[in-house]
């Protein structure tokens, strides 16, 4: 209950604040916002399951990290694909250019989070 009446204080604000920019500014207050509004929610559930902010922070990470990684080749292949490119080509190969980054990214930085993952999984569906 307590989200919702910081979220009904810190939305409308910052909504307003980003609407002089238009689209682009109602979504950067979202960025801003949203994680902002969670706050009292993380106060709360993190020391009642006994993990540290710390922890959850780095626990984010290797999906950070690899998004960071995915930007960059979606960025680098929007001004590589010639102008002339279909529409689908061009939403085609900007997809596997992310999708292969992420995905490389996790593998190559991120193994052993990836390999106690699938032991979890493996363990829990047995």
């Amino acid at each position: 209950m307590i989200n919702g009446f910081v979220g009904m204080i810190l939305f409308p604000i910052g909504f307003l604040v980003g609407s002089q920019w238009g689209i682009v500014g109602i979504a950067l207050a979202w960025l801003i916002v949203h994680p902002l509004s969670l706050v009292p929610m993380y106060w709360h559930v993190l020391p009642s399951i006994g993990l540290s902010t710390w922890q959850y922070v780095r626990s984010l990470w290797p999906a950070v990290s690899s998004a960071l990684v995915m930007i960059a080749a979606v960025s680098v292949m929007r001004i590589s694909i010639p102008g002339d490119a279909s529409l689908a080509a061009r939403f085609a190969l900007l997809v596997l250019a992310g999708g292969a980054a992420y995905c490389m990214t996790l593998l190559t930085l991120h193994r052993h989070r990836i390999r106690t993952f699938v032991t979890m999984m493996k363990s829990g569906l047995t």
